[in-house]
């Protein structure tokens, strides 16, 4: 198989109507709440690649009292991966979004250099 000639697509898409089903694998913990989302990836030859994800949680509660404050029951996660053809280099960015919170982490990393350039952001209620 020649790998070079090869293309790749990936999409899954996610819809769990109850997050309580999954309270066990959180050490009990009572989250709850709807999940939906959509993960995309892309990658052709001589074409960078592109990777794409989004989670929407609606009614969603933790359990904990801080976490439900800052996120409220609307949450987003949205995140993306870019990695240009013909470079060593990726970069991507990941956003946490709620009713009180918003925070986000964006950044680069070069293969060849071994090298991680990562910035920030993390705005809370006055």
């Amino acid at each position: 198989m020649d790998l070079a000639s090869e293309r790749s697509d990936l999409e899954i898409s996610l819809s769990h109507p109850q997050l309580a089903d999954f309270s066990a694998l959180l050490g009990g913990q009572q989250v709850q709440g709807d999940v939906t989302g959509r993960l995309t990836a892309r990658q052709r030859p001589g074409e960078p690649l592109e990777a794409d994800l989004q989670l929407d949680l609606s009614d969603f509660a933790s359990g904990v009292p801080l976490a439900d404050g800052l996120l409220g029951q609307e949450v987003r996660l949205a995140g993306e991966l870019r990695k240009p053809a013909e470079e060593e280099r990726v970069s991507g960015k990941l956003m946490l979004v709620g009713q009180g919170l918003s925070a986000g982490i964006e950044g680069a990393a070069d293969l060849q250099a071994e090298t991680l350039e990562a910035d920030y952001n993390l705005d809370l209620p006055p």
